[in-house]
């Protein structure tokens, strides 16, 4: 048995989501066990954007803009 014999996914996973001019998500949880992130476009090819990250306020703690091709792992009971 190989290392991928042994991973397991939801009915949900793995997901991929991809945006379209003006897309966004809701603040939200994505309650799995690992959330994966992967900035397919350079942040000079389009404005806004970024991954928001909330702790206890109605404003984001913090936004990240990563590098096209730069993962950001984070538990699925970050919100975001």
């Amino acid at each position: 048995a190989t290392q991928l014999d042994q991973l397991h996914f939801s009915s949900r996973e793995p997901a991929v989501n991809a945006y379209t001019a003006g897309g966004e998500f809701l603040v939200h949880k994505d309650s799995q066990a690992l959330t994966v992130l992967i900035p397919l476009s350079a942040n000079s090819q389009f404005t806004g954007g970024g991954t928001a990250f909330w702790s206890r306020v109605e404003e984001p703690s913090i936004i990240l803009k990563p590098k096209e091709g730069t993962a950001m792992l984070f538990g699925g009971c970050v919100t975001h």
